[in-house]
């Protein structure tokens, strides 16, 4: 049953606004391109720090471990949290957070005080607020542009986080890290200053059902809210007992899975099977973030014409048989083809994904079921990477087999769920788009 607090999503006060250069979803762009920056700097500046101070592979190892950790945590609390609180404040506050503790860091390398112990402590902050902030960005984008333009503001967001963390962010943070160890730490915590101070500056609608709830609340009795963890617990149970939103998320769980196993021999299939040199691994590897790039730009025009439920299954089964044949035909060429396509499928689902359940899910319980998906997903990363290992010890082609079924296996199990959340977010944005 649905949380009884949740009411069938009412048309979003944000009709009629549109993806305006300088209007509320330009600034919202530029901030969250702006973190998405320094997170790009930030995941390759820790660990070139991280070997300036221990060669053991587990303590470099470490850091992504705490990577994970803040959102197998914290996840399902965080959603609670974002649906009491101005998901707006909550972005800016965790960035304000995140540049005070890279900043620290910087001084702290600065002054020749380094510990592997500095960098799992500075990690775990920064991503225990990329939780806040990514949970919070997702919940508050339907207060800033209309449902029906959703799809092409999640498209321009995914986008600007290709280019500034898959592409840019890396290369600039060697680069700083080569001029001085601290640079890259510095840009960092600019970096969030400056996506803070972008996304505060963004005006958003009125929360529908706010001034209801408000109302609702006797004048001058304290309020009496069930604990975070009860709060949680609903958002779990929202998920789980509604046929489409259970669905949706156990697409995104058995794409995780896959993508674990995938990404945990990725590196040595392209080296050692298909031969392409070290030193040319990060170039090889960006025809995934040209793909992404391009995936981001066609992702809405791709939906309008063929509709996300069908565009859903085509791409997930495309996208099984395009790594079936990279593991099958080990090619060099075959292989950059698998890596570029398998960007373009990954933000093509991710953008429609998100899009439909942004759409569908009533606004009380966003933040909620956000973090309870992502929560999921994220649980069963490192289980993928455990069985992409195992099983790349028969061969490095089974991992991306077993990854090519998975990905396959999804539409062909629900199939009827995309078409069912399809279906409700179109009744539900039908009577928001305006007329001509």
């Amino acid at each position: 049953m649905a949380d009884p607090g949740c009411s069938p999503p009412s048309p979003s006060p944000t009709a009629g606004r549109r993806l305006l250069p300088g209007g509320p979803f330009a600034r919202f762009w530029a901030g969250h391109t702006s973190s998405n920056l320094a997170d790009g700097v930030m995941l390759t500046a820790l660990p070139l720090l991280a070997v300036t101070i221990t060669t053991d592979p587990v303590a470099v190892a470490g850091l992504t471990v705490v990577w994970y950790l803040p959102w197998l945590l914290f996840g399902f609390h965080v959603g609670a949290l974002v649906d009491r609180i101005d998901q707006r404040v909550a972005m800016v506050t965790v960035n304000a957070v995140r540049a005070g503790c890279l900043g620290a860091l910087s001084i702290f390398t600065l002054l020749g005080v380094r510990s592997i112990w500095l960098l799992y402590v500075a990690m775990f902050v920064a991503m225990t607020c990329e939780v806040v902030y990514d949970t919070a960005g997702r919940t508050v984008l339907p207060r800033i542009v209309a449902r029906p333009e959703l799809r092409r503001a999640n498209s321009r967001l995914e986008g600007g986080r290709i280019v500034t963390e898959g592409v840019l962010g890396g290369p600039v943070a060697s680069v700083l890290f080569a001029v001085a160890a601290a640079a890259p730490l510095v840009l960092n915590a600019g970096a969030y200053l400056v996506g803070a101070a972008l996304v505060l500056a963004v005006p958003l609608a009125r929360r529908p059902g706010a001034a209801a709830r408000r109302s609702a609340q006797p004048s001058g009795q304290p309020s009496h809210r069930p604990s975070l963890t009860r709060e949680a617990a609903a958002g779990l149970r929202f998920v789980w007992s509604d046929r489409v939103q259970r669905g949706m998320a156990l697409s995104t769980v058995v794409a995780t899975l896959a993508a674990g196993a995938l990404n945990a021999i990725l590196v040595l299939f392209v080296t050692q099977t298909l031969g392409v040199p070290i030193a040319l691994y990060g170039v090889y590897m960006a025809t995934s973030a040209i793909g992404g790039i391009i995936g981001a730009a066609i992702c809405d025009r791709l939906t309008r014409r063929f509709g996300a439920a069908r565009v859903l299954v085509t791409v997930h089964l495309t996208l099984g048989g395009v790594l079936a044949a990279a593991a099958l035909v080990p090619n060099i060429y075959v292989g950059a083809i698998a890596v570029g396509f398998l960007g373009l499928a990954m933000t093509v689902i991710n953008v429609v994904v998100i899009s439909l359940l942004q759409v569908i899910t009533p606004e009380p319980i966003m933040g909620r079921a956000m973090a309870s998906r992502r929560t999921l997903a994220k649980a069963v990363g490192p289980l993928g990477a455990l069985v992409g290992g195992a099983l790349g010890r028969w061969g490095l082609e089974l991992p991306i087999l077993f990854a090519a079924v998975a990905v396959a296996a999804i539409p062909l199990v629900l199939r009827r769920t995309f078409h069912s959340a399809a279906e409700r977010a179109a009744s539900t944005t039908v009577d928001e788009t305006e007329p001509g």
